[in-house]
């Protein structure tokens, strides 16, 4: 998803815009958390001025979309069309109740029929490195340049061998030799910090949290806080 990112630009406290490459377009993402109902008039009208002019802002031919906490209450009924607007690539919209955003709000999930860009939907493989450290211990060391120099082929059959294939079989016994005499680097897990004491956290934050959505008493929404 990185690499579909095309630029995050945050605004200020309250709102932010992301771009992120389509498949046919391109869709720029607003996100906001508008004030509430007791805000001071400026600041609503300061607000809702600022989402504007990002809106403005978005090129013209992008899928604009804006998400977030509006802070407002808006039915169904046919006076609020012109102010919700006609969702037409909206294929499904689900809340979870389930969901734990570390908010005492649910978290909505949209299904939208544009499709985000393939492009860059390739997996890359990392290349596997040698256990070079291996090499400062002495009976290593002298194992390893043991075995290459007993792999390697004399000089009359390289002598007699095309550069290309001679390179070809030189580089196959070096990796031959390295795999069998060093081994590889084991990779180290990426989220080393997701240890037991995190994993214990989060299940207790879970826990309170599913609480809370069964009886969302004030104790209990303190609690998952």
């Amino acid at each position: 998803m990185q690499k579909r990112v095309i630029g995050w630009w945050p605004i200020d406290p309250i709102m932010c815009r992301l771009r992120i490459k389509g498949r046919f377009f391109n869709s720029s993402i607003i996100n906001v958390h508008g004030p509430h109902l007791a805000s001071p008039d400026d600041d609503k009208g300061d607000f809702y001025a600022q989402l504007e002019r990002e809106f403005e802002r978005c090129p013209k031919h992008d899928i604009k979309i804006i998400i977030g906490d509006f802070n407002a209450k808006i039915g169904k009924e046919e006076e609020f069309k012109p102010t919700v607007g006609i969702f037409l690539d909206i294929t499904d919209v689900r809340t979870y109740r389930g969901g734990n955003i570390d908010s005492d709000r649910y978290l909505v999930m949209v299904k939208m029929r544009p499709k985000l860009s393939v492009v860059n939907n390739i997996r890359y493989r990392c290349r596997q490195r040698y256990d070079l450290t291996r090499l400062k211990q002495a009976n290593v060391a002298e194992n390893y340049a043991h075995s290459l120099e007993a792999a390697l082929p004399e000089e009359d059959q390289i002598n007699e061998t095309a550069l290309e294939d001679c390179w070809s079989m030189i580089k196959t016994t070096i990796n031959s030799v390295a795999e069998n005499i060093l081994g590889h680097v084991v990779r180290r897990r990426r989220y080393e910090w997701f240890d037991d004491e995190y994993q214990q956290v989060l299940h207790e934050k879970n826990t309170a949290r599913e609480i809370m959505v069964r009886q969302a008493t004030y104790q209990n929404m303190e609690r998952y806080r």
